[in-house]
């Protein structure tokens, strides 16, 4: 296992994390179809949950390239989870608890998988990294 508390490792995904909290509290996530209550709420929830995902993915030995990938991955599945769970949720009338589930649900997962997207980037971008 390789050391996963170094500042090499830290710095893109903090990086990342205040980026995320900052668009957050802008207001980025509410502009693209989070609900105006919790649009705050899942930057918070998603930037610490991207913070243990990339340090676990770290600690496995996984680099930036596949993280990339990964993330772009979850970010595409989450973004359409939420999407389509506001659609549902929005056309019972607010009856259909489970697709509001799935849109708020899909909405942290979004937020995090964008956090160790730019991570990701971030850490591919600095040189003298692999």
């Amino acid at each position: 296992m390789t050391r996963i508390f170094t500042f090499e490792i830290l710095l893109p995904i903090l990086a990342a994390m205040a980026s995320t909290i900052v668009l957050s509290f802008v207001g980025i996530p509410e502009a693209l179809g989070a609900h105006p209550f919790w649009a705050v709420k899942v930057g918070l929830y998603g930037a610490p949950a991207a913070l243990i995902a990339w340090l676990v993915l770290r600690a496995f030995g996984v680099g930036a390239g596949p993280t990339l990938i990964l993330s772009a991955v979850v970010l595409v599945a989450a973004a359409l989870s939420a999407h389509f769970g506001k659609e549902i949720f929005a056309a019972s009338y607010a009856r259909n608890t489970l697709a509001g589930r799935f849109w708020y649900v899909g909405w942290i997962t979004a937020m995090g998988a964008a956090t160790t997207l730019l991570a990701a980037i971030i850490a591919r971008l600095w040189p003298d990294r692999k």
